[in-house]
């Protein structure tokens, strides 16, 4: 089925003319790239390892649906439902995910380099393992979300609400981290190396900061490395 009618497909006849489809010829890759689908209802649709590149998904339902594998690169998903979605391993960078819902999303391993994730809702959300690296985070509330092992380098993460937030063994080098609050953040482990902590809030409340790597941290606030240091964090070679 060529591209222009498997757009058809799903768009005119809907997610389970598509998922019948998909169970019919698992042989075939599905092909939405550039697809405009706009306010799209695809709950539950089948989209392991569909190209949706640049695709247009502003405000789209897909909850529940299966992205796992997919390529979503550079496709615009503002506001998108993506609650219970499955992303493991899906390519996701340079996408546009601001103020989408990702409770319970399944985004393990995921690629979200350059992705702009203002605004996005994470309750419950497993980044776990994801490359998180140069991701537009600003003023994001990260509170319930997985991250151990994710890579944040890079990150602008100006202003997020870190608060609770389990960063152990997370990458964060050269991440901007000025006007955080890491309230009861868990930063066991992590690599600080070179991040900007310019203006972080509640530093003395960091939970858990043994062999966190801090060396060439920019802006630090006053007293805190020597801080950082009694908790055990590494910041020197």
């Amino acid at each position: 089925m060529d591209r222009r009618e498997q757009i058809r497909l799903i768009t005119e006849e809907g997610v389970e003319a598509w998922n019948e489809w998909r169970e019919n010829c698992p042989e075939e890759t599905p092909n939405l790239e550039e697809a405009d689908l706009v306010r799209a209802m695809l709950p539950g649709a089948d989209l392991r390892k569909a190209n949706l590149r640049r695709s247009s998904l502003r405000v789209a339902n897909l909850h529940g649906a299966d992205l796992c594998g997919a390529n979503l690169q550079e496709a615009i998903l503002k506001v998108a439902d993506l609650r219970d979605a499955k992303l493991r391993d899906a390519n996701l960078t340079g996408v546009n995910l601001s103020h989408s819902d990702l409770h319970i999303a399944d985004l393990r391993g995921a690629d979200l380099t350059e992705a702009n994730l203002q605004g996005i809702f994470v309750v419950g959300t497993d980044f776990r393992g994801a490359n998180l690296s140069s991701t537009n985070l600003r003023g994001v509330k990260l509170l319930g979300a997985e991250f151990r092992g994710a890579n944040f380098s890079g990150a602008d993460m100006n202003g997020a609400d870190l608060h609770g937030v389990d960063l152990t063994e997370v990458n964060l080098q050269g991440a901007n981290l000025s006007g955080t609050d890491l309230n009861e953040t868990q930063l066991k482990g992590a690599d600080l190396r070179e991040a900007d902590l310019e203006d972080i809030k509640n530093w003395n409340q960091i939970i858990g900061l043994e062999s966190a790597h801090l060396l060439g941290v920019q802006n630090p606030p006053e007293g805190f490395l020597e801080w950082a240091k009694d908790q055990g964090a590494v910041i020197a070679e």
